[in-house]
């Protein structure tokens, strides 16, 4: 229990800290550098944009990895890693999209017309559902390296 506990808490704090992060900072990001006035065809907002995701990514998996070689297999924690590094740009758009939903229900339930606390309700949901999906494909990619595991063990056992 305690194992499953650790590592919600290590890959849904990493997804978490990861989707807050890009947030504030491609929000400040389009504050600085006028994003929103840019034209269609410059390619200088999406270069931005893009650096930010990339730099975000790497310093969030870099202290994933960290914390969970400290409680798991060296090849366990880098099969979770690169899972969720691969996977995190499909994952976030998806929690983007859905978590606006989420948010605008959120935002009904609490029957404010307030845009502070739309915008909050969309952001809180997005991180949410963008934790969720990262924790059930991490968690599917441990499961698979443990099974690989041991049934190379298996396998290494019944050759000798």
């Amino acid at each position: 229990m305690r194992d499953r506990r650790r590592f919600v808490t290590i890959v849904g704090g990493a997804a978490l800290l990861l989707t807050l992060t890009f947030l504030l900072l491609v929000s400040i990001a389009v504050a600085a550098f006028h994003l929103s006035s840019l034209q269609v065809n410059e390619w200088r907002g999406e270069v931005i944009v893009g650096a930010i995701f990339v730099i975000t990514l790497g310093a969030v998996v870099w202290g994933m990895l960290r914390k969970l070689q400290s409680h798991y297999s060296r090849r366990e924690a880098r099969a979770v890693t690169v899972t969720f590094a691969a996977v995190s740009p499909v994952l976030m758009g998806i929690g983007f999209v859905l978590g606006m939903t989420v948010g605008g229900f959120a935002d009904v339930a609490f029957g404010t017309q307030s845009d502070v606390v739309a915008f909050a309700c969309v952001v809180v949901g997005s991180a949410a559902v963008t934790a969720l999906l990262m924790l059930l494909v991490s968690g599917l990619a441990m499961g698979i390296t443990r099974l690989t595991i041991k049934s190379e063990e298996r396998a290494s056992i019944s050759t000798i």
